[in-house]
């Protein structure tokens, strides 16, 4: 909606300007304000809590956005970086390749999932009894 665009603008102004924390007030005032605009909220709510390093509040915000509009890659790319920050590697996966099954072209999804297969190439089997 109109209304929920300026709200989202405006919100989007602080964080240009470097202010995550009044971003993130206004994206929670545009989810009151306009609540069927919430999916798109999340999402950018979610990329403001990463600024902030409030990584589990990105990790819940970026799954309510994946809930909301499943259809859409970059929300299941962004909630599997968030998974990859807090540790959630298999989960972080799964998310990536979800996002390439919606869009092959997702870059992003591609360099994340790429990071997170590295990773697990590279991690030491533990021994066998």
């Amino acid at each position: 909606s109109s209304k929920a665009r300026r709200l989202f603008e405006k919100a989007m102004h602080f964080a240009e300007l470097g202010n995550h924390h009044a971003a993130i007030a206004n994206l929670r005032d545009a989810m009151v304000k306009c609540p069927g605009d919430a999916a798109y909220a999340h999402n950018l709510l979610g990329l403001e809590y990463i600024e902030v390093q409030q990584y589990a509040d990105a990790k819940t915000s970026f799954a309510e956005a994946a809930r909301l509009m499943p259809h859409e890659s970059s929300n299941h790319s962004n909630l599997g970086l968030s998974l990859a920050i807090v540790g959630e590697w298999d989960s972080a996966e799964q998310e990536e390749r979800k996002a390439l099954q919606l869009d092959k072209s997702n870059d992003k999804a591609k360099l994340i999932l790429e990071a997170l297969l590295v990773r697990k190439r590279n991690q030491p089997t533990e021994a066998k009894p």
